[in-house]
């Protein structure tokens, strides 16, 4: 926090993603920059091994830097296990 009381953001990431994640599916969302906009993209995987692999591909292809990551219960333990390790998690 700033001296006002405001939150002071130091860094914008480019590229950054938000998975949520359930028992049976996991959705990814990219943020990536677009001319002078925002872009953003949204896509449902599975969970199985294959499907994992896919979530780190797309998130390697966004040139993704940093990951937002929800979950309830121990869902999310086999995501972290699968994503690329150049990834920050926030």
């Amino acid at each position: 926090m700033g001296a006002s009381g405001r939150l002071v953001v130091d860094e914008v990431v480019q590229y950054c993603a938000g998975l949520d994640v359930h028992r049976d599916t996991v959705v990814a969302t990219v943020r990536f920059p677009r001319g002078s906009q925002r872009g953003s993209e949204t896509r449902t995987f599975g969970t199985d091994t294959g499907e994992l692999i896919a979530v780190d591909d797309r998130l390697i292809a966004h040139e993704v830097i940093r990951v937002g990551l929800e979950s309830t219960g121990v869902y999310w333990k086999p995501v972290v296990r699968h994503e690329a390790l150049e990834i920050e998690w926030g």
